[in-house]
């Protein structure tokens, strides 16, 4: 999609979020769209959700609450404690 990297966190989030009730969508969107979010995350390997407080002059709330969902779902199947997920690991 575009120059949207397929990260493994972005691919976890994709596939976890809808079973915790949280909606995802893969579509292009205009720039034009960030202007009017209401909250904003990146995900990243190293840091996994991390929101976005400032987007060109406008602050946002951050984390907002969708952003926080997102961020304690990954947490929690990071620390095991999601076991829903447990089969996405194997031991070293």
């Amino acid at each position: 999609m575009g120059r949207i990297l397929s990260s493994i966190t972005r691919m976890s989030i994709l596939e976890a979020a809808p079973r915790n009730n949280i909606p995802v969508s893969e579509e292009s969107i205009l720039p034009e769209a960030l202007f009017t979010a209401d909250e904003i995350f990146v995900c990243h390997t190293s840091r996994k959700v991390s929101p976005v407080n400032r987007f060109e002059d406008r602050t946002l709330e951050a984390p907002g609450p969708v952003t926080k969902k997102v961020m304690e779902l990954m947490q929690n199947i990071l620390n095991f404690s999601d076991t829903r997920f447990k089969h996405w690991f194997f031991p070293l």
